[in-house]
């Protein structure tokens, strides 16, 4: 089973082939974790304010690609981050944590279900213990 990271979520979202075709052929066995939800929710909410901090003209696009967005997690399984994924990752030495406290939550939340993270960030995630990761975005 695999937990798609942010970055790959982005790039499945924007028709990346490889991506989407491998995606489309797990897509049984793709769910997408609460911690990645964070990611992209937050990023694309700083987006609206953003853009409404700059003017009004754009922020009707900006809205309605979080709306496609929201809609298009719908399409997955949504995975719930627990409680016994934080206790793992309160027992990263502050030099993991320092990767970055979302990417080490995904960790965490990958390694307690057994799952697979789906990154193009392998240089981070080869630095978290006990944790499993694919590019799909390469042959």
């Amino acid at each position: 089973m695999y937990f798609l990271d942010a970055d790959s979520w982005n790039l499945l979202v924007r028709g990346h082939p490889l991506i989407s075709r491998r995606v489309f052929d797990a897509a049984e066995l793709v769910f997408v974790s609460s911690i990645t939800i964070e990611e992209i929710v937050g990023g694309q909410l700083r987006s609206i304010s953003a853009q409404r901090t700059r003017s009004t003209v754009g922020v009707g696009y900006v809205s309605k690609f979080f709306v496609n967005v929201v809609a298009q997690l719908a399409d997955f399984s949504l995975v719930s981050y627990t409680d016994t994924a934080e206790e793992v990752f309160r027992l990263y030495p502050a030099a993991i944590k320092r990767i970055g406290p979302m990417d080490c939550r995904l960790a965490a939340h990958a390694s307690t279900l057994g799952f697979t993270i789906v990154t193009r960030n392998v240089a981070d995630f080869s630095r978290i213990p006990d944790v499993r990761y694919e590019d799909w975005s390469k042959e």
